[in-house]
């Protein structure tokens, strides 16, 4: 299952072309520095994270949403470094 903007929760990221295409050619990239600011880069973040762990479940994408958005400190900003602080606050 793969999310799309209108399942994120909240509604002010930025949603620009050339973002969603360096987002889709980097989006393997597990040191990627993430935009939080931009949707592109959150989604796939929240698609690699349920992807990774065969998640189904829109709500937990939601919940993934929320703590990247509330609780992920902000010097936490690599892809893999993001991922695996999900896995250990799940």
């Amino acid at each position: 299952m793969q999310i799309v903007e209108q399942d994120l929760c909240y509604t002010d990221y930025k949603w620009n072309n050339i973002q969603e295409n360096k987002t889709k050619k980097a989006g393997l990239n597990e040191n990627k520095i993430i935009d939080f600011s931009q949707g592109h880069d959150v989604m796939n973040l929240i698609n690699t994270y349920m992807k990774k762990n065969q998640i189904e479940d829109k709500f937990a994408a939601r919940k993934i949403e929320i703590m990247i958005r509330e609780e992920l400190p902000r010097n936490i900003n690599k892809k893999n470094e993001i991922l695996k602080w999900i896995e250990m606050n799940w």
